[in-house]
């Protein structure tokens, strides 16, 4: 049976290390990075910290059953945590976006006003 197990990597993050070549497409699927670049010459899947209930999850029953069993679904595991994320984002990208909107149209405005036509004298 291929040994698995977690470690904490940063306050954001943590990492699967161990056997994982069996659990490849699975750790991929729960949102797993592969890192050959590890502190301390190690390697292994990182993760951001919202994905570690369901990691801890899956080695669990791994641990207890013996088998690898694969994950359905999309190679992105959506948690409720990630979706709060990306919609924040959505909203603040749309706030920039009002606002460039505004800019730009004051900017156009501006720009239609008649400008004073400034008088060309020639020298006679």
């Amino acid at each position: 049976m291929s040994k698995i197990h977690i470690e904490n990597y940063t306050e954001k993050s943590f990492v699967v290390l161990g056997d994982t070549k069996p659990h490849k497409d699975n750790i991929k699927k729960l949102g797993g990075k592969w890192n050959s670049r590890l502190r301390d010459n190690k390697m292994g899947w990182i993760f951001p910290m919202s994905k570690k209930e369901s990691v801890e999850e899956y080695i669990s029953d791994f641990q207890k059953s013996g088998e690898i069993k694969q994950i359905k679904g999309t190679t992105q595991n959506f948690q409720r945590v990630d979706l709060s994320d990306i919609l924040k984002r959505l909203e603040r990208l749309e706030m920039e976006v009002k606002q460039l909107r505004m800019e730009k149209e004051k900017h156009n405005n501006d720009d239609s006003e008649e400008k004073p036509k400034r008088l060309l004298l020639r020298k006679v």
